[in-house]
């Protein structure tokens, strides 16, 4: 699965804190100017379902094997709303500052700007879905249909996509975060996936954002690594198995629990690649 949308750069994680921010502002100066709440009674209610909404937000990316149906992604929004302002009344009623009927008043607006925010969430986590996987099928299958037109190329020239540095020189990657520089071996990374501008590292320490080509990855990685995937790259050594997944569609399961999509072509070089 490609890097959470949301923390895949820097810029993605100061708008999401942006936003997160000012939604509980504007909760708090609607539920004190037009609903006549004390300043803390609002800010207990506006923080719990503001915290509440964006925490199941960020785990719905977790989820989009769910929401590929549409009656599946209204109920899922139906029961966030439900667990978000249900906490919501919680928390008033633990700090006794509960108003039932001013609540139960205000549940149409509450549901109407909840459900609006994560349906937007929901098709955001669809899109960047397709645009970093599963278009890349598309496109990948387009690029096909294309070359029917074009004469094969004979078996002498059918050469790995990319030349690549066998002697594999880079041994060790380095990565800034903030004052901190990460020294990474390339023998602890499980895969690299592409995101955007930036390439992620998977590592038994973590997860590295690295402001880098994966294609300049594929080339001077060692042989063991190899691109299964127009954005993913895999270390053949923690691999667990390969098996079919539909039609023409391969996964290849990791030892470290990891599931990695891996195209026809890419699974054609796997095979190439392990002498399979």
């Amino acid at each position: 699965m490609p890097a959470h949308p949301l923390t895949v750069s820097t810029g993605n994680k100061v708008a999401a804190v942006t936003m997160t921010v000012l939604s509980l502002s504007v909760s708090w100066g609607v539920l004190v100017y037009y609903g006549q709440r004390t300043g803390e009674a609002a800010l207990i209610d506006a923080g719990t379902s503001v915290i509440v909404l964006f925490a199941i937000g960020y785990g719905l990316w977790f989820m989009l094997s769910f929401m590929r149906v549409w009656q599946a992604q209204w109920l899922i929004n139906i029961l966030i709303q439900c667990l978000c302002h249900g906490s919501s009344y919680t928390a008033l009623a633990f700090a006794q500052m509960e108003d039932p009927e001013f609540f139960i008043y205000s549940l149409p607006l509450r549901f109407l700007l909840g459900v609006q925010f994560v349906n937007m969430l929901m098709k955001y986590y669809l899109y960047y879905w397709e645009k970093s996987e599963w278009g890349t099928e598309r496109d990948e299958l387009k690029r096909r249909l294309r070359a029917q037109d074009i004469p094969a190329p004979s078996p002498a020239k059918a050469v790995t996509p990319v030349p690549r540095n066998e002697t594999g020189d880079c041994r060790r990657i380095s990565v800034k975060d903030g004052a901190t520089i990460h020294i990474i071996k390339v023998d602890d990374i499980f895969c690299l996936q592409a995101g955007g501008d930036y390439v992620t590292i998977f590592t038994p320490t973590g997860q590295y954002l690295k402001e880098q080509t994966l294609k300049y990855f594929e080339i001077h990685l060692p042989a063991y690594f190899v691109r299964i995937h127009r954005s993913t790259i895999v270390n053949t050594n923690y691999i667990f198995r390969v098996e079919l997944f539909g039609k023409d569609n391969y996964v290849v399961k990791l030892k470290n629990g990891m599931t990695l999509k891996a195209s026809t072509t890419g699974h054609r070089l796997l095979r190439e690649r392990l002498a399979l």
